[in-house]
């Protein structure tokens, strides 16, 4: 799926595996549910919980549920995108409140569905890097409430603090991991200004960075390099 793809190219190199479905009511301890405007509405916090006694899979790093019922972090909450831990790295997110109304063709409505998706999951998991939510710049790991409460709309990459940061957890070659997500980002381009935004972004990123010697900045220790562009500049 696209979602596992972005996941698998964000993330790279490490490896990334769908595992089998679960019912929330099935989770052990069950977590506390009640009505909401989308149906039962689950407690995040508490879905933390069972992920964590049913604990990590030994082959991995961290877990993250994903789901179509509605999630709230808290009792005085109306609901809360996602949910993660930064020291357990279990983490949960609904897609619910990510459709798309209004009048709008198909394809629009997909690709923004799409869009928002990929932002909340991409983000959760950034948690459980270690990454907190971003006061620097308009950036992936910005803290959010959505399109409909923010002035101002987040994108699918991070600012220079916390790539730097991923960067240094995981290791990634900048250049090739900017050129696997515009590959990615481009089968939705003419679908919507959020990947137009996105894909433009890259685009100039990979233009900046194309005199690096291939494969410099692989590790987390970056190679020392004295051209005149920055390895990590500020989204627009």
């Amino acid at each position: 799926s696209a979602l596992e793809a972005v996941v698998r190219r964000f993330y790279h190199p490490l490896k990334v595996q769908s595992l089998p479905p679960q019912p929330l009511a099935r989770l052990h301890p069950r977590p506390a549910s009640r009505p909401g405007e989308y149906g039962a509405q689950w407690h995040a916090g508490q879905v933390l919980d069972a992920l964590v006694e049913a604990s990590l899979p030994s082959d991995s790093f961290c877990t993250l549920a994903v789901t179509m019922a509605d999630l709230y972090p808290r009792e005085e909450w109306n609901f809360v995108h996602g949910l993660a831990r930064l020291a357990s790295r279990v983490g949960v997110f609904s897609f619910v409140r990510h459709a798309v109304s209004g009048n709008m063709p198909v394809a629009e409505a997909s690709a923004r569905m799409l869009h928002r998706s990929m932002k909340t999951m991409l983000h959760e998991i950034g948690h459980m890097f270690g990454l907190k939510h971003c006061t620097w710049f308009n950036c992936l790991m910005r803290g959010s409430n959505g399109e409909g409460v923010e002035h101002q709309t987040n994108f699918l990459h991070l600012c220079p603090v916390c790539l730097r940061k991923l960067h240094s957890s995981i290791g990634f070659d900048v250049p090739s991991k900017y050129a696997s997500l515009l590959e990615l980002f481009q089968e939705h381009e003419a679908d919507s200004e959020l990947f137009q935004t996105d894909c433009e972004f890259l685009r100039r990123r990979i233009s900046a960075l194309k005199d690096l010697p291939l494969g410099s900045t692989a590790t987390p220790q970056l190679a020392a390099w004295s051209g005149s562009q920055p390895l990590l500049s500020p989204p627009p």
